[in-house]
């Protein structure tokens, strides 16, 4: 997907801030002083958002799990939940816990719920809000210990990149705890439409390789590792690193992260290897794509790139061939794919092309009237 981003401007977290953008939990762990609490309140400045900053070496129990209550009249306790659970039931929020590694225990144990449900007591935190923690080695901070793996396996876990030039920044601008950023990529509205791809991708690595499917590693030194929770989370912060053209680097950062170094690494071997159809082609006309049942997940992939370029460059005869390979070509093996991913290929046109060309028009309703009864009332709930 084509992006206007200067990743040469990038800061050098950008991976983690993908992570927090794509709705996926994120933690950073780094040596004292090096701005990572500084960095979050910027990060809520710049985005304009409400930092909800929670100190995890002062709470307890109640400050998450809430305060049983008995309402009038009634015979039972409710949760009362701490008023920033109340704001985070609103979007544009960001919810960062710091000194997350010196949480005890009996506090982590409802942050659990927190993290992976999105709720607090009575209150369910809105999908938009983005969830983040930071933290010094264990070793590092007073009373603090290692993640259990149940929470662990709720984050994607990045290592903090100190930013010199920003610091230097910082440093000279005569501003008071003033941290300089660098550039960081904005999701564009349409970027869940990699989703579907990045799913068949992982879902045909994994049919593959079971022993990556789930691998709980012993020691506590391995934060990352892969579930079925995680591989999850990596399928839609692959989806939003795409939607900003990220380059390799920033793909390796997010699957190091997310699923831990030694599925990432086979995972993006598989990658690289995978025998990917080049989407010009086939719209130029230049190569026939041929489906094949066994690799569904090619032409998800195919799809999804394709939707890319039409929205990248535009034109009438490219949309009909964008159609017809849809419709024509892997509508006749796959028609659920073919119809999840349609409308995606319309909404890529310009905003000032309100019509599609009568060849495209066609061919979709050709191919709407091969869809079974059955097959509609599946793909509509």
């Amino acid at each position: 997907m084509a992006s206007d981003f200067n990743w040469a401007k990038a800061d050098p977290n950008a991976a983690y801030f993908i992570t927090l953008q794509a709705g996926r939990c994120g933690k950073v762990e780094g040596p004292p002083g090096v701005a990572k609490t500084q960095y979050h309140i910027q990060l809520a400045k710049k985005t304009g958002r409400d930092l909800i900053l929670l100190l995890g070496s002062t709470m307890a129990p109640e400050d998450v799990g809430g305060i049983p209550h008995i309402a009038l009249n009634e015979q039972f306790f409710r949760q009362l939940p701490p008023w920033w659970a109340n704001r985070l039931q609103d979007p544009n929020c960001l919810v960062f816990v710091d000194e997350f590694t010196t949480v005890t225990p009996s506090v982590r144990a409802p942050m659990l719920t927190m993290f992976s449900d999105r709720r607090v007591g009575q209150c369910h935190i809105h999908p938009d809000n983005w969830m983040a923690a930071a933290c010094n080695p264990p070793q590092w901070a007073p009373n603090a210990s290692p993640l259990e793996k149940a929470m662990a396996n709720r984050f994607s876990h990045y290592t903090w990149k100190e930013n010199f030039d920003g610091f230097v920044q910082g440093l000279e601008s005569g501003q008071a705890n003033d941290f300089g950023m660098g550039d960081i990529p904005v999701l564009p509205e349409h970027w869940k439409g990699g989703m579907q791809k990045w799913g068949y991708t992982i879902a045909g690595y994994l049919r593959k390789n079971s022993n990556d499917r789930v691998s709980i590693p012993e020691s506590d030194d391995d934060m990352a590792y892969p579930t079925y929770r995680t591989w999850h989370s990596l399928r839609d912060c692959l989806a939003a690193a795409e939607s900003v053209s990220a380059p390799a680097n920033i793909i390796h950062d997010i699957a190091h992260a997310t699923v831990g170094r030694a599925a990432a690494g086979n995972f993006l071997q598989y990658i690289d290897a995978m025998d990917l159809v080049d989407p010009e082609e086939v719209l130029s006309g230049r190569m026939k794509f041929i489906f094949d049942k066994r690799r569904v997940d090619l032409a998800a992939v195919l799809m999804s790139t394709v939707v890319a370029c039409i929205r990248r460059d535009y034109s009438e005869d490219r949309m009909v061939a964008a159609i017809s390979l849809f419709c024509e070509n892997i509508g006749k093996h796959a028609k659920d794919l073919v119809f999840t991913q349609l409308r995606n290929l319309v909404e890529a046109r310009p905003a000032a092309v309100i019509c599609l060309p009568k060849a495209a028009m066609k061919i979709m309703s050709d191919f709407g009237s091969t869809i079974s009864p059955e097959v509609r009332a599946r793909l509509k709930k």
